[in-house]
């Protein structure tokens, strides 16, 4: 049984409100986890496991790392306190682009980000042996459920733009059982193995967005730059006004606002409520051998074909009349004087489309892969061994739950197909210095097929198939167990060259995307460094009267990486060094242990994603992406600061 609480390591701004908690990441959880172990006989054992999770915590804000021209609209929506002010002059990039340090750690929210996640799960594991055929009998069933209920406020701001309720039909859900079933058994230079698989997963998924107070006044401010009625206009100065005709401003023209803003009708409060469920099963049967040719020389044969099928039920629904602003833009565009095509989109985004009211999606598919391995190991002696291996993996297709649009019209199909990879190894083993130092080293070449990647657009999540994605390099690890006694040291490094292949629009799925995916063809894939290197050291040291002392010292080091699946230049990682380390006072028998611990002992500071703001800007206004043109918010999730904590383990 274990439990833990953290303070948050966000300050939060709340903006207009109504939200009151001004602190986010908080942690507070417990876990419990009992298992039984049955003998019924010399020949028999069943295993039996039972756990479950709860969590309550406040996640996730965001902090600015950049703000375009929209920076003043959101800060006149929510009386100066929508968002941080920028340090004008920064580095990235031309105006309108600001620079500001976000590690002060304060986050603009005005909308609750509580959530409450439930997470239990059962398992049998039952092992019997055949005496008769020197073999084992083994059967894995499981059952799991997975479900959490979440508020997010969408636009990660102080003003009240778009958000979603905890209680609001926001949430996620995942009830599992499988079933495996496994022979394996042994002779003098062969060991065997036959199996099947079954799982059938219910996957569920309900959304819902609320727009707020400051939606309708906000989209005027994009499309006229001038100050609505309702928050005490006409205003005769202009906050920001683009000249690029792909901008959110195409009706600013010569310097000057227009008289007659679009005044956009949209609802306030719910007005979506979305249903995804989903029904997978997935079937499989596999053998895993290893064939001793000699005793220096294995070669292993693993095969596996699985059969995947999916069944999608979706029903959408806009709610309380949303989405008829879009419809009366879309009416307009057959008259003189058109609505332009920028301030179209702003009125059809996804949550404002009237396409997706009462839309019901019914998709399936069945598909069969074959997939696995074949491996060979030499012993050149007993403390050195080489290996090479080639292995065949599969990803199955899914669907994505999500509204996903090409321009006003909703995609027809959800599906997206699936991926695969081809994996080559070259390395060696070792026991060296009479068994005290191990060391390793692996040369890997990867090369996938239709990559799964998964975009966050600024609107919906969308996932597309990139051709081909390969990953070559080399991978080394060590473990020395020094000469003074309970004084271990162990080392790793990596070095990955992971790169996208060369790809159009053609070669995708929906070749519209191609304009946010235009910088992936021939770069380097997103959280993927090229050198990853880890260290550390522990000691462990007998004080007597059955007691015991251990202290641990780790660090990782990572070089730059981009945190952004779309590429884009501000989204760019340093490298950066993480250091953690804990001392710890027990019993010898491990019976009981109090640690001291900490985490991030240099208090680094990084990114962990960086992301574009909703309906803040837009950074592919040209196509190759141009900096000079990028007016995108950027909104980033921070890595934790140094943190400290105290465990107790005990063991009974």
């Amino acid at each position: 049984m274990a439990a833990r609480q953290r303070d948050g390591f966000y300050d939060v701004d709340t903006g207009d409100g109504p939200r009151t908690m001004t602190e986010d990441q908080t942690q507070d959880f417990w876990t419990a986890r009992g298992q039984l172990l049955i003998l019924p006989s010399d020949l028999a054992s069943i295993r039996l496991i039972a756990d479950y999770s709860k969590r309550e915590e406040f996640c996730c804000v965001a902090s600015q790392i950049r703000v375009g021209p929209t920076f003043g609209f959101i800060n006149a929506l929510s009386n100066g306190q929508g968002q941080a002010a920028p340090v004008t002059g920064g580095s990235f990039g031309p105006a309108p682009g600001y620079d500001f340090v976000p590690y002060s750690r304060t986050a603009y929210s005005n909308r609750d980000t509580g959530q409450e996640i439930e997470d239990y799960g059962f398992s049998a594991e039952v092992n019997a042996d055949i005496e008769s055929w020197n073999a084992t009998v083994t059967s894995v069933t499981a059952w799991r459920s997975w479900e959490s209920v979440n508020g997010m406020d969408v636009d990660f701001t102080g003003a009240d733009l778009i958000y979603r309720n905890q209680d609001g039909n926001f949430g996620f859900g995942i009830d599992t059982l499988s079933q495996e079933l496994r022979l394996a058994g042994s002779t003098s230079n062969f060991d065997w193995l036959i199996g099947g698989f079954y799982a059938r997963e219910n996957l569920s998924r309900d959304d819902s967005y609320f727009l707020g107070a400051d939606y309708n006044p906000y989209l005027s401010f994009l499309f006229t730059a001038t100050v609505p009625a309702a928050l005490g206009g006409p205003n005769p100065g202009r906050i920001q006004c683009f000249t690029d005709p792909t901008g959110f401003n195409p009706l600013c023209a010569a310097g000057l606002a227009p008289p007659n803003p679009l005044a956009p009708t949209q609802i306030v409060g719910q007005g979506v409520d979305d249903h995804y469920s989903q029904v997978s099963e997935t079937f499989a049967i596999f053998t895993n051998n290893t064939w001793r040719v000699t005793d220096a020389l294995e070669l292993t044969l693993g095969l596996r074909w699985t059969n995947d099928e999916k069944d999608l039920q979706v029903q959408q629904d806009n709610i309380n009349g949303n989405g008829a602003a879009c419809l009366g833009a879309l009416a307009n565009q057959g008259t003189a004087s058109p609505t332009p095509t920028s301030a179209l989109g702003a009125l059809c985004l996804p949550w404002s489309n009237p396409f997706y009211d009462n839309r019901a999606v019914t998709e399936n598919f069945s598909e069969d892969a074959f997939s696995g391995t074949f491996k060979a190991a030499y012993r050149l002696n007993d403390s050195f061994m080489i290996y090479g291996s080639y292995a065949r993996g599969y990803k199955g297709a899914g669907y994505n739950l999500d509204r996903v649009q090409t321009g006003v019209i909703p995609d027809a199909s959800l599906y997206f197909p699936a991926e695969t990879v081809d994996s080559w190894e070259l390395g060696f083993k070792s026991t060296l210095f009479n068994r005290s130092l191990l060391f390793n080293a692996t040369l890997f070449d990867q090369t996938f097929e239709d990559f799964q990647l998964n975009t966050f657009l600024g609107t919906a999540f969308v996932v597309e198939s990139i051709p081909e994605l390969n990953s070559t390099g080399v991978d080394m690890d060590m473990l020395w167990f020094t000469p003074v006694e309970g004084l271990t040291l162990n080392g790793g490094l990596t070095y990955s060259d992971t790169t996208y292949g060369n790809f159009t629009a053609a070669d995708l799925i929906n070749p519209a995307r191609f304009g946010p995916l235009s910088l992936l063809p021939g770069a380097q894939m997103s959280f993927a460094p090229e050198w990853s290197v880890t260290g550390g050291m522990s000691y462990e040291r007998s004080l007597g009267n059955g007691l015991m002392g251990r202290f641990n010292l780790s660090a990782k080091y990572s070089s730059e990486y981009n945190t952004g699946s779309d590429l884009l230049p501000a989204k760019m990682q340093d490298a950066f060094t993480l250091v953690n380390g804990r001392i710890g006072f027990g019993a010898e028998d491990r019976s009981w242990m109090l640690e001291v611990w900490g985490q991030n002992l240099t208090d680094e500071e990084y990114y962990q994603v960086v992301f574009n703001a909703p309906l803040q800007g837009t950074a592919f206004n040209s196509i190759p992406y141009n900096p000079a043109t990028d007016t995108q918010t950027y909104n980033a999730f921070l890595g934790a600061p140094r943190t400290w904590g105290v465990t107790l383990r005990v063991r009974y």
